[in-house]
């Protein structure tokens, strides 16, 4: 796709669901112009949607961050895979009748307790165990894990993202390396993935901003998460890739509606093409 394809697509698509990890921050730091970028966007008349795999913090906490970061974001442009999660077992009452047993952050467990979820701690009397991610994982935590799965109740996975960027490009093992290691010990795959590349997340996105996939366009810098996300539900998708960085490979059929380095040459495109007009 050409750069005047690429604008026209900017144009054309009224809501923007964008990626954190890796297109807005890295870590702790804002990407060069992503900022700017998002605020011409909506200066431009874009409706902006944040979509994260990020199920460590609670959403609350990621507009903080965003805040911080001089992003401006309501607490409801913003939707975690664990914030998903919650909704999904909620809404299938999952955690009927003895509540699910949660491996994950004190701000996800919050975030199920404040989404009406019941909680049980103890793995041996549980009716689904719920996985994000945990940066105290460790081996006492698959114990518990393989205790719970054992029991062949429900496994649900915040998401399957293998590493995620921090401070300074260093790659961090992500929630899905925590999702591998329980499958490992147990023998059982996880019964529902609930984050990107799940169409779900996308879909509950769009029910909260009342538009049509047919008017979305999905910003992300994964293939096998963010692309793929958008491929499966029929949305159209700007991989943002900057130079130099290794994509993996990825399912057939699965390509991004266009490619850009950053959300800032995305903002230049459009802002380009609005002057022509």
């Amino acid at each position: 796709m050409s750069s005047q394809d690429a604008a026209e697509l900017l144009a054309k698509k009224q809501n923007y669901l964008i990626d954190l990890d890796g297109v807005v921050y890295e870590g702790s730091s804002l990407i060069t112009g992503a900022g700017e970028a998002v605020e011409f966007f909506r200066l431009s008349g874009k409706k902006i949607f944040f979509l994260t795999n990020n199920s460590a913090q609670h959403p609350k906490s990621l507009v903080k961050k965003l805040g911080k970061l001089g992003v401006s974001c309501a607490p409801q442009a913003v939707l975690s895979s664990g914030e998903a999660a919650a909704l999904y077992v909620r809404k299938n009452r999952l955690d009927m009748p003895h509540g699910v047993f949660v491996i994950g952050s004190q701000e996800f467990r919050a975030l199920l307790i404040e989404s009406g979820i019941k909680i049980s701690d103890d793995p041996t009397v549980c009716s689904a165990l719920v996985a994000g991610m945990d940066l105290e994982f460790n081996y006492k935590t698959i114990i518990l894990g393989l205790t719970a799965l054992k029991r062949c109740v429900p496994f649900i996975a915040c998401n399957r993202d293998a590493n995620y960027p921090s401070d300074k490009g260093v790659l961090m093992p992500g929630c899905g390396a925590l999702i591998a290691a329980l499958e490992t010990a147990s023998m059982c795959r996880a019964d529902h993935v609930i984050g990107k590349p799940s169409p779900l997340m996308l879909e509950l996105a769009l029910e909260r901003l009342g538009a049509s996939a047919a008017n979305c366009l999905v910003f992300g810098d994964t293939l096998e998460a963010d692309i793929a996300m958008a491929t499966a539900a029929g949305v159209s998708s700007i991989l943002i890739q900057p130079p130099g960085i290794k994509q993996v490979m990825c399912p057939a059929g699965v390509e991004p509606t266009a490619r850009l380095a950053s959300l800032k040459d995305a903002a230049e495109l459009l802002e380009g093409i609005s002057t022509c007009v």
